[in-house]
């Protein structure tokens, strides 16, 4: 990725927290989230926060990139329209590289 795709990557993202405040439901949910689970990641935003967005760099980025993921430390979940058993739309489908 290029210095100039990710400084406009990286003012999307910032758009889109931003756009997080102006959704009283989604705001409402993160807040609720950062009571409940404190420090922990899940009272985290995904997305991040707008200071840590903007501290991460092109070269951030690319060591990310390179950076080994291990098999035994996620799962992978892929999501899709039900057939037949409406109970059933998410599938494991187990640990692996991401790609």
């Amino acid at each position: 990725m290029t210095q100039r795709k990710w400084k406009k990557e990286r003012r999307v993202i910032i758009e889109e927290i931003n756009m997080t405040y102006d959704q009283p439901a989604d705001w409402v949910h993160q807040l609720i989230d950062e009571v409940m689970w404190g420090e922990q990641p899940l009272g985290r935003d995904i997305a991040g926060s707008i200071q840590t967005v903007s501290q991460i760099s092109r070269e951030d980025l690319a060591r990310l990139s390179q950076a080994p993921l291990y098999p035994g430390k996620y799962c992978r979940f892929h999501c899709r329209q039900p057939e037949g058993n409406p109970d059933d739309r998410c599938g494991r489908l187990g640990a692996g590289r991401l790609s």
